[in-house]
């Protein structure tokens, strides 16, 4: 049942940030970090409830996602396509 649940908001998280994220200042280095902040916290929450292995799996996309977009511009421009995509291989199409 909880793997349909991550599943299923992970999918919905993802779209959203995609789909409405500019729009709605989601981009913005401090709201990125907020919601850094609450999936942290949703993923602590599966680890104490011993569901970490299902939440790891389905949620790697949107935390990786949100991970790229909370790193510092500054930074992010400096980090090449092959650093990327072995630090978040979850992202790979």
């Amino acid at each position: 049942m909880f793997s349909y649940l991550f599943f299923f908001s992970n999918v919905s998280l993802f779209n959203q940030l995609m789909d409405k994220g500019p729009s709605r200042g989601w981009f913005q280095r401090s709201k990125v970090l907020q919601v850094q902040a609450c999936v942290r916290m949703v993923l602590e929450w599966t680890r104490k409830a011993g569901l970490s292995y299902l939440a790891d799996k389905f949620f790697n996309k949107f935390n990786s996602a949100v991970s790229i977009l909370a790193t510092p511009p500054q930074q992010l421009t400096q980090m090449s396509w092959k650093v990327l995509c072995a630090d978040h291989p979850s992202l790979m199409p």
